[in-house]
């Protein structure tokens, strides 16, 4: 058995200098510090937020000067990066806890106007997409046998106050985690989610945190937080 956090938030597109939300940046990272998670899937983030030394990290590939759409941190060694679709929203490792492995997969889902303007897609179309094309990626993984992790902005929610979504997505969202064998231990809250391997869960416990607020008075980021204080059999 083992017991840890696993944590999610989406940080809003932090920047290092020439932007009036980099004075966020030292209060994201006190509050990263303060929830303490052994694992954190950082999504919408940038390289000066870090939760510090002790922690190996992985990260989908960098824009715009160090920003980038996932990082994963772990206190626990990293092992094999696992072959992903989407090396941009998408990011998959191993991580070794004590003599056994976790499989991690942080990610963002396309929000309902991705491409829309650009004409690629029409409303929600890239999304349903996303979730089609992730949806495959979690089933294969989940017959590696090993407990599977996916985290990050789903751009969904799955609790029936219907926040943000849709009905046709949060079907497809639902199958394809069923047919994953995971179970959404955040579904009663908004668009950030953590799921897991449902037959390797013991027992879970959910907290939240609003975005602090910075001298202005304003949110460091429009999106809640999430951690997870897990016991798995493994």
């Amino acid at each position: 058995m083992l017991n840890f956090k696993i944590a999610t938030w989406n940080v809003e597109r932090p920047h290092i200098r020439g932007w009036k939300k980099s004075k966020n940046n030292s209060i994201i990272n006190q509050k990263i510090k303060e929830i303490n998670a052994d694992i954190w899937i950082l999504t919408e983030t940038h390289q000066v937020i870090n939760p510090g030394s002790e922690y190996e990290q992985i990260s989908t590939d960098s824009h715009n000067n160090g920003e980038n759409r996932v990082t994963i941190y772990s206190r626990y060694p990293l092992g094999k990066k696992l072959e992903i679709t989407d090396s941009y929203n998408t990011i998959c490792t191993e991580i070794k806890v004590n003599q056994n492995s976790l499989i991690v997969y942080g990610t963002i889902i396309a929000y309902h106007g991705r491409g829309v303007w650009e004409g690629t897609f029409k409303t929600w179309e890239k999304h349903y997409q996303d979730i089609q094309l992730q949806g495959e990626e979690w089933f294969n993984l989940s017959q590696l046998n090993l407990p599977l992790c996916v985290a990050g902005d789903f751009n969904e929610t799955l609790t029936d106050k219907k926040w943000y979504g849709t009905k046709k997505g949060r079907q497809m969202l639902e199958d394809q985690l069923l047919r994953s064998n995971l179970d959404c231990l955040t579904k009663d809250y908004r668009i950030d989610h953590i799921c897991v391997s449902k037959n390797f869960i013991k027992e879970f416990k959910v907290n939240y945190w609003e975005a602090p607020l910075n001298e202005d008075n304003k949110p460091v980021s429009d999106h809640q937080g999430y951690v997870v204080d897990l016991l798995l059999d493994i």
